[in-house]
């Protein structure tokens, strides 16, 4: 069915639909992104930078 042909209600149903779905797909991301960035730390693949109130450490 063409969007054309759809109701006013329709297409507002459908928008929020795939926002919601943006939304689960957003935080999919960020949960993949931290894991990885867990992965490289406990392989000490990325620096650990530790600052105090005097500088870097």
């Amino acid at each position: 069915m063409s969007d054309r042909d759809k109701s006013k209600e329709q297409l507002i149903e459908e928008l929020a639909a795939l926002r919601r779905e943006a939304a689960a797909l957003k935080i999919t991301k960020q949960a993949f992104d931290a894991q990885n960035e867990l992965r490289d730390l406990r392989e000490n693949k990325i620096p650990i930078i530790i600052e105090d109130s005097k500088g870097v450490v």
